[in-house]
């Protein structure tokens, strides 16, 4: 595997958290979930509806940043919506790879509104999507994947892409 840090990104409700742990699984290392490290106040705020700003997110990204370890791999399940989020999170990392799964509006808002136990709400998609910036061709180490293949499917094509 030519990359030990795994970023599985996109948009709330496109599957990172599930993507990621079933990669994580697959290939036998840690998983981590991004939002478990986000600040009370950014938890509060989204959970307000109030979408997160680049100055909300750049102390969650510099963290997360952090889990790159040149002797260890790990996948991290984080939005990583901007390059400028990106170029932040593999700043520790010589092999960085990040995931955005790619998927239609309706259907990440059918998904978002029937989570449970969630601090995103349906409210703050539009918010993110305006955010998402897809990586464009000279982001080599940036894939767009199609988040509605099955689990299963995306997680071998993430398998095959970190060859």
């Amino acid at each position: 595997m030519s990359s030990n840090f795994i970023i599985i990104g996109g948009v709330s409700g496109c599957g990172k958290s599930t993507v990621g742990s079933a990669l994580a699984e697959r290939i036998e290392v840690e998983f981590v979930d991004g939002d478990r490290f986000h600040s009370k106040k950014n938890i509060e705020k989204m959970s307000a509806g109030i979408p997160l700003n680049d100055e909300d997110r750049s102390e969650w990204l510099h963290l997360l940043s952090t889990f790159a370890d040149e002797n260890q791999t790990k996948v991290v399940a984080c939005s990583a919506l901007k390059r400028s989020y990106r170029v932040i999170l593999s700043s520790k990392s010589t092999s960085c790879k990040i995931f955005i799964l790619d998927l239609p509006e309706s259907v990440l808002r059918e998904r978002i509104i029937k989570r449970q136990g969630h601090f995103v709400k349906a409210q703050l998609l539009k918010s993110q999507l305006d955010t998402l910036e897809l990586p464009p061709p000279d982001e080599k180490s940036v894939f767009v994947v199609d988040g509605n293949l099955p689990v299963n499917v995306i997680v071998e094509e993430i398998i095959s892409l970190l060859k």
